[in-house]
């Protein structure tokens, strides 16, 4: 008898992620335990029964705080609502394998956390900085 898979593809279907994870981009999603999930990775969990893949900001006993790269906010999720977390981008013009840019993806999380952080007292800055790290990112993965 075979094991079931830990390992399954998903397409995306909002431009939360952009410009890393386009819609219509298809993800690799491997199942993980809670204690695997670090800050940067992108966690795919379920919210308001719907799949939903987002980066990892801050991780807690309980849970982790989440944000979408083109978010402004973020929200705190429960492990128990965490399946597991992206591994692998394919999109019309290439495939990413996220395992190779952990440091990259960690620095993203740490921007993102810092503009969410920034958001509620400096709007209009933390705006600048938000379009300014989409930019970089358009730079990079494009």
């Amino acid at each position: 008898m075979s094991e079931p898979s830990t390992f399954f593809w998903l397409t995306m279907t909002s431009g939360s992620m952009m410009p890393l994870m386009p819609p219509q981009a298809k993800i690799g999603v491997h199942v993980i335990a809670k204690t695997a999930l670090q800050m940067g990775d992108i966690a795919v969990f379920i919210a308001e029964n719907k799949l939903i893949a987002h980066r990892v900001l801050r991780i807690e006993t309980d849970g982790f705080w989440q944000c979408g790269d083109t978010n402004l906010s973020a929200s705190k999720i429960l492990y128990a609502q965490l399946i597991g977390k992206v591994e692998q981008i394919q999109t019309v013009k290439n495939t990413r394998f996220l395992k190779k840019s952990v440091y990259l993806q960690r620095s993203i999380a740490r921007c993102n956390h810092f503009i969410v952080r920034l958001y509620p007292r400096y709007p209009r800055f933390s705006l600048f900085l938000h379009h300014l790290k989409y930019y970089v990112l358009k730079g990079l993965f494009h």
